[in-house]
């Protein structure tokens, strides 16, 4: 079942233990406990933001634990798959904290942005959603390739930016807003976008493979592992955006 959501390329299901199959991986048990895990991220998004208006100087450090926190329990629901329904709620409720303060930020500057941020994310998901269910999408070999080769070679631009900044050394195409910045959020974001197509068919053959029923929580932490992802970066794009318009 390969995919590129890096939480998804370890083909978990391949260690099934006896009896495991009588209760397989459903798609109704998929949607619920995805369900479930954005609950978790909005609840934890939402206590963070009230917070931060109340205590402005609590925004980094908000933001930092969740990111942090959130990257530990990812690597380790990645390399512990059957423990995803509690590392993977772990995983949410601190997404949900580097979420709230990223946002908070956002707002406060560009006042409306995180509506904006919300509908175009949903909207993107469920467009593609319908683009895999009627077949107009599919996922080969090249395609699979491409996005692969793209999210590595973004997650290694994204290294290099936290490495160079570290040496006050910024790089002008992430943190900017000229046309090279915003095309470089555009092509970031159909990448996440494309990842959420990987997903899916992760999902579909694991049902049709019969998976165990464990795996619906891994299959929904890793779909939301895309998801917050595209958030973010839906988010980044409309905030260059705002600045080169203002």
């Amino acid at each position: 079942m390969p995919s590129n959501n890096p939480v998804l390329r370890r083909a978990p299901f391949s260690s099934v233990q006896p009896g495991e199959m009588a209760e397989p991986m459903t798609l109704n048990g998929v949607i619920m406990r995805t369900f479930f895990l954005l609950v978790l991220v909005v609840g934890s998004a939402g206590i963070t933001w009230n917070f931060i208006l109340n205590n402005p100087r609590a925004i980094m450090p908000a933001i930092l634990i969740g990111a942090l926190g959130g990257l530990a329990c990812a690597v380790f629901t990645a390399f512990n798959p059957r423990a995803a329904s509690i590392s993977g709620s772990i995983y949410c409720l601190f997404e949900g904290l580097a979420i709230g303060g990223i946002t908070c930020y956002a707002q406060a500057y560009y006042p409306g942005i995180a509506f904006q941020a919300v509908c175009l994310t949903f909207a993107v998901l469920f467009a593609l959603l319908a683009l895999y269910s009627f077949r107009i999408i599919r996922v080969t070999e090249t395609f699979r390739s491409v996005v692969a080769s793209a999210t590595i070679g973004i997650a290694l631009v994204y290294g290099l930016s936290l490495i160079l900044g570290l040496f006050h050394i910024p790089l002008g195409f992430i943190s900017g807003s000229g046309p090279i910045a915003i095309g470089f959020s555009l092509f970031v974001v159909a990448i996440a976008a494309l990842n959420l197509i990987l997903d899916f068919q992760f999902i579909e053959q694991g049902i049709e493979n019969r998976a165990p029923r464990w795996a619906e929580w891994y299959a929904a932490f890793s779909l939301m592992v895309t998801l917050i992802w595209l958030y973010l970066e839906i988010l980044r794009l409309l905030m260059k955006l705002a600045r080169r318009n203002s």
